[in-house]
């Protein structure tokens, strides 16, 4: 596949629960997430221009990453997905826990 797995930090407190994932040069209008269930969250998102191989790792085979998607656990079950908001390329998702 050609996909870019990007960091994801979590974050909880009491009944809520933050995912913060770094989406650079990622197009806002294709950013899709889903709570697959109450402890996984699936995130993905189209990237504005292909990013050639040899720019994250020489090591990497020549292939042209054209996505982001990664599949968080959550450290808590949670029941829905209360927001999400991009800003700067930073993606973040509130959910509310059981």
């Amino acid at each position: 596949e050609r996909c870019i797995r990007p960091l994801a930090h979590v974050y909880y407190s009491g009944e809520d629960i933050m995912v913060v994932v770094d989406l650079p040069l990622a197009d806002p209008s294709s950013v899709r997430v889903d709570l697959v269930d109450p402890k996984t969250l699936f995130i993905e998102a189209r990237i504005k221009r292909s990013i050639p191989s040899d720019l994250i790792d020489l090591n990497l085979p020549p292939v042209e990453f054209d996505r982001f998607r990664t599949t968080v656990h959550l450290p808590r079950p949670a029941s829905r997905v209360t927001s999400i908001k991009m800003y700067r390329d930073v993606l973040e998702i509130r959910l509310k826990a059981h």
